[in-house]
């Protein structure tokens, strides 16, 4: 009996002293185990937890504090970041989770994002300090150094004047429109640094003055500012709107309550912001262009060939009854698909991404996304619905040549700027490509129209 209350008050013991030990620095019980408390230590108590990272010709900032929280800055023009930041072990090794540290990285790339990152090892006495993080997702090392609180603040100065601009939203990419709200273009500001500032302008011109409906035109220039003004080094003349008002492009005028263009009186600006997100899938709306339903609009060759009758084809073999973008229910609404509905609704569908992958086409600029073609001459095969049966091989084909303009455009290798429009209460995303030798005329657009949710 006495044996086995030994017993029992033996585990009881080994019980307590497992629910009261640190269970950050549970690992595999090697002695050359690194713990979470050498690395908190190093962290918060070096530096007065200043540290910095000549990170891929950038420096990015890190303030650690006793309290658990994070202020992460770099020599981007982003805002600072007040985050947190939490230890755990990993076999040997120390997991460091710096939340939001994303925000400063995704301006090198999207394969330079990470928030969790892999610590092998601390310096020993008398080396040289140092750490090297390892992120989870990039395997890529960013190597911290001491710092100062007096040094960071010094290269952060510079960015102070950004601080009021970022705050009230002056910053943020536009949509241009006229009195009448009919829509004239879009600017996207690139912030790389305060030596680094640059634009990309994208309007809907009408330069022959035989161009009704308009195709696009794209600009780009560096800025340079002054005060709160950020003057085009190639300023821009001579845009011809659609509605007959000629145009200049020469400044962004950030000193006033509102963002103004210097050479475009009587426009408004709206906010971009987000309008990505608004269009893709997540946002589980549906969009819907073509000329048959009367839903949405584009340029000339493309509204043109999304007629019920498809150029080169006799409608009692194909013709078209509508075309959907994000949604439909026989493909992953991940992959973005394109569906073309024909007749008999031996539907072709085109996916446009890997499935769930981002669709941004670089970090830096974020309006500009680009379409993937994956199933190449598009999908046919179980497409169809209502027990018609499915297209051929050789209608696939045949549709897929005479909506040339439409797949060229969508699958543009140079991207499509997505701009977000409300006529009324309905929404509207214009897809405005860059590519401005598509034709004679300029760049190719659509306008696509959301027809509902899913």
């Amino acid at each position: 009996m006495k044996k086995i209350l030994f017993t029992l008050s033996m585990l009881c013991m080994a019980l307590w002293s497992c629910s009261t030990m640190d269970l950050s620095d549970v690992g595999n019980g090697e002695s050359d185990r690194l713990k979470s408390s050498a690395v908190k230590s190093l962290l918060y108590e070096t530096a007065a937890g200043c540290w910095k990272s000549d990170y891929q010709g950038h420096e990015f900032y890190f303030q650690f504090h006793g309290d658990g929280t994070v202020t992460l800055n770099s020599d981007f023009l982003e805002q600072k970041v007040e985050s947190k930041v939490s230890f755990a072990t990993s076999g040997r090794a120390v997991e460091v989770n710096i939340e939001d540290c994303d925000v400063h990285l995704q301006n090198l790339g999207s394969e330079f994002v990470d928030t969790k990152f892999i610590v092998s090892e601390v310096p020993a006495e008398g080396e040289t300090v140092k750490l090297a993080l390892v992120g989870q997702a990039s395997n890529k090392t960013m190597e911290l150094q001491p710092t100062t609180q007096a040094y960071i603040s010094a290269q952060v100065a510079s960015k102070a004047d950004f601080d009021e601009l970022f705050e009230k939203n002056l910053l943020d990419n536009q949509v241009i429109c006229d009195a009448s709200g009919n829509l004239i273009g879009y600017y996207g500001l690139i912030l790389n640094g305060i030596a680094d500032l640059s634009i990309k302008v994208v309007t809907i011109e009408n330069k022959s003055g035989a161009d009704a409906k308009g195709h696009t035109q794209y600009y780009e220039s560096q800025l340079t500012k002054e005060g709160k003004i950020f003057k085009l080094d190639n300023p821009v003349s001579d845009i011809k709107s659609t509605n007959g008002t000629t145009y200049e492009f020469k400044a962004v005028d950030c000193s006033g309550d509102v963002t103004a263009v210097d050479g475009m009186a009587g426009v408004t600006l709206i906010s971009n912001k987000g309008a990505v997100s608004d269009f893709d899938y997540t946002a589980k709306r549906k969009f819907s262009m073509n000329q048959k339903q009367n839903k949405g609009n584009a340029c000339d060759e493309i509204w043109e060939e999304t007629a019920r009758n498809l150029i080169g084809i006799p409608s009692n073999e194909i013709y078209l009854e509508g075309i959907d973008m994000i949604d439909y229910y026989k493909v992953n609404r991940g992959t973005r698909p394109l569906t073309i509905w024909r007749n008999g609704y031996k539907n072709v569908v085109y996916p446009s991404s890997e499935e769930g992958a981002s669709i941004m086409m670089n970090s830096r600029d974020k309006d500009l996304i680009l379409f993937k073609n994956i199933s190449g001459s598009g999908l046919y095969k179980g497409m169809g619905v209502g027990g018609q049966g499915d297209s051929t091989p050789e209608e696939c084909e045949r549709i897929t040549t005479a909506l040339s303009n439409l797949l060229s455009t969508w699958f543009n290798e140079k991207g499509l700027f997505v701009v977000r429009h409300k006529e009324g209460s309905t929404l509207y995303i214009y897809l405005l490509c860059p590519d401005t030798d598509a034709t004679e005329k300029g760049g190719m657009w659509i306008k696509l129209q959301q027809t509902g949710t899913f």
